[in-house]
């Protein structure tokens, strides 16, 4: 089977032809386009994978740092805040220490003024 005119006509429009290439691109043209070199003068600006990874060390590190200090400052205040409850609480305790001690007393006086007011009431129905 042999290549047609008719196949060589339908190749030319779907196919560029050697004058259609003369005006795509031409040297000059391609003297204006990024080379490697203009790539790597640009790039250089940017972190390399080694920067990242020792940057992202650098930022667990300092983020580990931070969640100690912050344990030991939330400790530090809690064991505060323990001391003053331990305080208050003593104080309550001694408040009703001596406030049974007091109703004891208390209930010793009552006892001791019922049996006077019933010694008395004795000693007036005697004398009356």
């Amino acid at each position: 089977m042999a290549i047609t005119d008719k196949d060589v006509a339908k190749l030319k429009k779907v196919f560029a032809t050697k004058d259609d290439l003369k005006n795509f691109t031409t040297k000059d043209d391609l003297k204006n386009f990024v080379t490697k070199d203009d790539l790597k003068n640009e790039l250089k600006s940017f972190a390399t994978k080694d920067e990242l990874i020792s940057t992202k060390w650098e930022l667990i590190n300092k983020i580990d740092n931070l969640k100690q200090d912050l344990k030991q400052e939330i400790t530090e205040k809690y064991d505060k805040i323990l001391d003053g409850q331990d305080y208050l609480i003593k104080k309550v305790e001694t408040a009703l220490q001596e406030t049974k001690v007091a109703y004891g007393q208390y209930k010793q006086q009552e006892n001791k003024l019922a049996d006077h007011e019933n010694r008395i009431k004795v000693i007036e129905t005697i004398r009356s």
